[in-house]
């Protein structure tokens, strides 16, 4: 199997849910008048991951491929969780060869509640220093039909209950660019992890159709 093929493989087994239609997604100025501009820095939300709530996840619209860490998986106890093994090596995020761990499939929920969207997605975990607990890329952002601003550091999308959106967070962003160019090793970016793990308070409303949830 070739990267490419992984990548189609991946994308496939996200399953989409079925949501409303929706007056248009906009963005105003009112919405960033909070951030501290001007500002390149990255759009880092907390998203709900299997139960857990988990900070510093990176939503990049450039790859195909949503990543998670093996750091992470330990954190959240998921690492003993049946892994389908993956043969194929990806080009890492320096240009060096990453061998995967395998794939898993968790249901990831973006919300800002009662506004919810759950999906399974089809996550490839990698054990490599990150300051981010997962990559949230094209597959994922492309099945629930979000609009993302980088300016605004925000992503807005459609749910049964209107348009919900995830605010990123601008000091968080921030910290982990530091972290990322202060610590090179993997002990001591791994050090820097957390995971907050609470359960989940989602209200039976709030399940999409066709999202697979129980």
């Amino acid at each position: 199997m070739t990267s490419a093929d992984l990548v189609v493989n991946l994308a496939k087994r996200v399953v989409p849910p079925k949501l409303p239609r929706n007056p248009p997604i906009t963005f105003t100025d009112e919405e960033a008048r909070h951030l501290i501009h001007p500002h390149i820095d990255a759009l880092v939300v907390e998203l709900d991951i299997a139960n857990h709530i988990v900070i510093r996840n990176l939503i990049d619209t450039g790859s195909s491929v949503d990543v998670l860490f093996v750091n992470t998986l330990k954190k959240m106890t998921l690492l003993d969780k049946s892994l389908q093994k993956v043969e194929t090596p990806l080009l890492g995020f320096t240009r060096n060869i990453v061998e995967p761990t395998g794939t898993i499939v968790l249901d990831v929920t973006f919300r800002t509640l009662p506004k919810a969207v759950t999906i399974k997605v089809n996550i490839l975990v990698v054990e490599c220093p990150s300051v981010y607990h997962t990559i949230i890329r094209r597959p994922t952002l492309h099945c629930i039909r979000t609009i993302t601003s980088t300016y605004h550091l925000m992503i807005k999308f459609p749910t049964p209950n209107g348009i919900g959106e995830l605010r990123g967070e601008q000091g968080l962003s921030r910290e982990c660019y530091e972290l990322a160019t202060k610590f090179k090793t993997e002990q001591k970016v791994s050090g820097m992890i957390e995971v907050r793990t609470e359960p989940l308070k989602r209200p039976a409303t709030q399940k999409p159709e066709g999202s697979g949830q129980e």
